[in-house]
């Protein structure tokens, strides 16, 4: 059928050139095809649960065995990603977190779950946390980072009443969810070196990246000693008064 078109189309196009013609039809159908399949693929992948790390020192069992008992409904499996011990400890915090986003990278997640080893879930949490992952999708090209809750809330404005979304420039950096698009804002522009290091990780997040969080928040910390701040530590009040600030706007 083809070539008896192509001849009535063009009388005086010898065969050989028909035939090469037909070839680049063939070759560019196939392109577009592959392109498509492509595409699909990738939306496939992001409609997946994120792979989720979490942050544990070596010396911390303790807090790992509380985390692991906090998150024995999670989704999906959490990897141990064994935490850099330094001090300061802010320095070795901020450390780890730099070592789960170039794993991440590494591996190609097209996102990616990075925990502290504190990070408690509020009731429904993976329930909230799941039903947001498609709008945050479709949206990643306007945040960098998702938060599951924040403290000390500096600026903040809403972006969405359905789902309820807010970009703030918050502290905090307990539950985040990174794109791959922002990996290498992160790993390129932070210090290379631990001993430059000038802010922890979540002040450098709040002064150089786009922060998206929800209401209510579903991610807080858990009361616990800190080998960040030394002593025991509870951040309740300061994930209060944020989720209300956020309510009010």
């Amino acid at each position: 059928m083809l070539p008896k078109l192509f001849l009535r189309l063009f009388p005086k196009i010898k065969w050989q050139y028909m035939i090469v013609m037909l070839a680049v039809i063939i070759g560019i159908s196939f392109l577009i095809s592959q392109t498509s399949m492509q595409s699909a693929a990738m939306h496939s992948t992001a409609a997946q649960f994120p792979p989720s790390l979490v942050i544990n020192l070596d010396s911390r069992q303790d807090r790992m065995s509380e985390f692991t008992e906090e998150f024995r409904s999670w989704p999906s499996p959490v990897e141990r990603v064994s935490a850099v011990k330094y001090s300061p400890g802010w320095k070795g915090c901020s450390a780890s977190h730099l070592k789960c986003v170039k794993l991440a990278r590494d591996r190609n997640y097209p996102w990616v779950l990075v925990l502290e080893d504190d990070c408690t879930l509020t009731p429904g949490a993976s329930e909230q946390f799941q039903a947001l992952l498609p709008y945050l999708w479709q949206n990643r090209d306007n945040w960098d980072i998702f938060y599951g809750g924040v403290t000390v809330i500096k600026k903040s404005k809403r972006i969405s009443y359905t789902p309820p979304i807010f970009e703030v420039s918050c502290y905090a950096a307990h539950f985040c969810l990174i794109h791959n698009s922002s990996y290498d804002k992160i790993l390129n522009n932070y210090p290379g070196a631990i001993e430059d290091y000038k802010d922890p990780i979540d002040v450098y997040y709040a002064n150089t990246l786009r922060i998206w969080t929800t209401t209510p928040f579903f991610a807080k910390q858990r009361v616990s000693e800190s080998d960040i701040e030394k002593g025991e530590k509870d951040y309740t009040e300061m994930f209060n008064r944020s989720e209300q600030k956020l309510l009010n706007l």
